[in-house]
């Protein structure tokens, strides 16, 4: 199986050369798609996070407070 990123990348670089982007131009979107890739990750960590916090606090007896 294919790297979700490693697909992206393949992408933008054929919707580049559709429309004749130049090197920046592709370079620049290879960054922003690699940022998006790595906030994805850190929601879905954040996320896994939660989960093991609240799960953890309802074992203890502990509630959320606001």
């Amino acid at each position: 199986m294919l790297n979700d990123g490693y697909i992206i990348k393949q992408m933008i670089r054929k919707m580049a050369a559709e429309r004749g982007l130049s090197k920046i131009e592709i370079d620049m979107l290879l960054a922003i798609a690699e940022v998006e890739q790595t906030l994805i990750q850190i929601r879905k960590i954040h996320e896994a996070l939660l989960l093991v916090y609240f799960n953890t606090s309802k074992r203890h007896g502990k509630t959320q407070e606001s």
